[in-house]
């Protein structure tokens, strides 16, 4: 089956050679007809899965044992029901026949005790004898309850028959030695009692001999059924292995099959030959395994040809690389050289920023401390405004007190004019009180005079004071207004000093990112000579990938 299997490959699966063809075609094994069912077992398993296959062995072999089983339990049955016969019908009734037997000697021999003993002993004998001829009626009676045949049943009814004598005759021997005559009782045990236990022995020798033959009977047939049960079962055995094996074969080929095939394109891949072309049929893991190759094998050999097109674009672009990198290596130290200058030039005006800080920071100083002296200047100016306040309002009530005056003077000068009347009315009585009336009214126009003086000095020195006044208003305003500005320019001033830290700040992170682009750069020209040497390396790399490509055979010779 294997040759004609190999003869007829070439049909269906591309690993047949024309060689092995002629081969076989010569050796006279090419019957392809001859062999097609198994060629047509191989087409249907090539389209079934490993699982599938699988299964379908396993449930071969489980129907076989299933067969198997089925056949032994039938058998089994059989000899099971043949040795039930044995154990519950005939061993039962040959073994009560014997006890029955037995039995019934024990009761002639008891009958033979109650006529031999005395009469003071009948007494102890009789309850026995009486026992055993009531056990004899139950097994009798139990016997007959057994399934038994006509012949049987009729062998059974002459037993019965035959000890419903014997009973009788058993009767008139214990009445005949009741009535104190032991020879005519020995004369019936020895005589008819004998013959009719003889014939019921006779009887139940007879049942006994036919279940003991019965017995035997089915164990011969529960021998012959065992036997031919091995023959049978031996025999499916053997069909089921033979069915199992061949099946086995058949998915063994169909599994090692495209699994041979595919190592042989594994073992051509690995020895860097791609051209091999190779063709899978069926559906199941193995031939999709060997397509999965095939495609591998093409797409291998699709991505060794783009990766030697890629191996001649790397070292075309290396090559450019290598001399990009060259070129930006020296414009890389030149941009460093730059970097450093304006990183010294930043230094130099942070230096000046924080000078410019510093200046500013003293200037806030000092107009904080003119805006507190302007503002202490302010306070003065408007206690001095207050203070003129008052004195003009003691200017004033001077003034008041200057007019009361004044009038006292008027009223005291018309007194004394008044006097003086009254005085030259009186005469020489009256010449001394017209000359103290003189004396007063001099007083009062004196008074009055000083009374105008101070008056003119008070309203011009109120003048003055309102003057002042008003310029002392007009310079607590200016104080003010100067309090305001030196405020204004200190909040400036404070302004600008801020903006000149923070432009310091910022001066100095420019110095940090000015010396981090620095850094940056010196690293960036590592990075370039570092790119440079990786390019070389690149280039190397590339010529040696190129040969190893060069190993692999894309296309045919």
């Amino acid at each position: 089956m294997f040759v004609g299997l190999q003869s007829i490959k070439f049909l269906r699966f591309p690993s047949f050679t024309y060689k092995q063809y002629e081969i076989n075609k010569k050796a006279g094994f090419f019957c392809w007809w001859f062999h097609f069912p198994d060629y047509y077992a191989m087409i249907v398993l090539s389209r079934l899965s490993v699982t599938r296959k699988l299964q379908i062995v396993l449930a071969v072999a489980l129907s076989s044992l299933l067969l198997v089983g089925f056949f032994g339990v039938s058998q089994t049955t059989g000899v099971t029901s043949r040795t039930d016969a044995i154990t519950q019908r005939w061993m039962p009734m040959a073994l009560q026949a014997q006890g029955i037997s037995q039995l019934a000697a024990t009761v002639r021999n008891r009958e033979f005790a109650y006529i031999l003993v005395r009469y003071d002993q009948r007494e102890q004998v009789l309850p026995a004898l009486q026992n055993s001829i009531a056990e004899m009626n139950e097994r009798i009676k139990s016997f007959g309850k057994l399934p038994l045949e006509n012949a049987e049943r009729q062998t059974y009814e002459r037993v019965v028959a035959a000890w419903r004598d014997y009973l009788a005759l058993s009767a008139r021997i214990q009445d005949e030695v009741d009535n104190a005559s032991p020879n005519a009782a020995r004369a019936i045990i020895m005589q008819d009692s004998a013959k009719s236990f003889e014939l019921f022995t006779a009887a139940l020798d007879e049942l006994s001999k036919s279940s003991q033959t019965r017995a035997s009977q089915a164990g011969d047939d529960a021998a012959g059924v065992a036997k031919r049960a091995l023959w049978l079962i031996g025999m499916v055995v053997t069909v089921a292995i033979a069915m199992a094996a061949g099946l086995m074969t058949l998915v063994s080929r169909s599994i090692t099959g495209p699994l041979s095939r595919a190592v042989d394109l594994a073992q051509t891949v690995a020895r860097g030959d791609l051209t091999r072309q190779i063709v899978a049929n069926g559906d199941d893991e193995t031939a999709r395994l060997v397509r999965s190759l095939s495609q591998m094998s093409e797409h291998l050999r699709q991505l060794i040809g783009e990766v030697r097109d890629g191996v001649e674009s790397v070292n075309t672009a290396s090559r450019e690389i290598a001399a990009g990198n060259l070129d930006l290596s020296s414009r890389t130290e030149n941009v460093a050289f730059s970097v450093q200058q304006t990183a010294a030039r930043v230094e130099h005006l942070g230096e000046a920023a924080s000078q410019s800080t510093r200046t500013a920071l003293e200037v806030n100083t000092l107009s904080q401390n003119a805006s507190t002296a302007a503002e202490r200047g302010g306070e003065i100016v408007s206690r001095v405004v207050t203070n003129m306040a008052d004195i003009v309002a003691a200017s004033h009530k001077i003034g008041e007190i200057t007019a009361v005056i004044d009038g006292i003077a008027f009223q005291t000068n018309i007194l004394a004019l008044n006097a003086a009347v009254e005085a030259a009315r009186a005469g020489e009585q009256g010449r001394g009180f017209a000359v103290v009336a003189s004396e007063v009214r001099s007083l009062a126009q004196r008074s009055a005079g000083a009374a105008k003086e101070i008056k003119e000095l008070i309203e011009s020195s109120v003048q003055r004071v309102e003057a002042g006044s008003e310029l002392v208003t007009q310079a607590g305003r200016a104080m003010n207004d100067i309090v305001a500005s030196v405020q204004r320019v200190g909040t400036l001033i404070g302004e600008i000093a801020s903006s000149a830290e923070e432009q310091q700040r910022e001066l100095l992170q420019v110095h940090g990112a000015v010396e981090q682009i620095d850094q940056t750069t010196q690293q960036n020209a590592a990075l370039v000579e570092e790119s440079a040497s990786a390019a070389a390396s690149l280039r190397d790399q590339a010529d040696r990938l190129a040969q190893l490509v060069s190993v692999f055979r894309v296309s045919a010779v």
